[in-house]
């Protein structure tokens, strides 16, 4: 599905990933965020400096019994500026 670079995609495969995203299981990808926040050693308030985002709405993403996770645009930011594929997510 990726095309020449890492994490480059076609018009086409970004629409089918944003349609996958939108229908996965918000725990899934709670779970996924949260892995990849580990993994890739950020937190809450570096999301909130570095994309200039509001706390309480990152709060959400990462709070088990808050059933908000990302829209496709903020997951994306999130995938591009920390260098994560989007796809793991879901």
């Amino acid at each position: 599905m990726k095309t020449q670079d890492k994490n480059t995609y076609t018009q086409s495969e970004l629409l089918n990933i944003m349609q996958k995203y939108n229908s996965t299981d918000r725990l899934i990808v709670k779970t996924n965020l949260q892995e990849i926040k580990k993994m890739y050693n950020f937190g809450n308030a570096d999301i909130v400096n570095d994309l200039n985002l509001k706390e309480e709405r990152i709060k959400g993403w990462f709070n088990k019994a808050n059933p908000t996770i990302p829209i496709f645009e903020d997951a994306l930011r999130l995938a591009v500026h920390y260098g994560f594929d989007i796809m793991e997510l879901i």
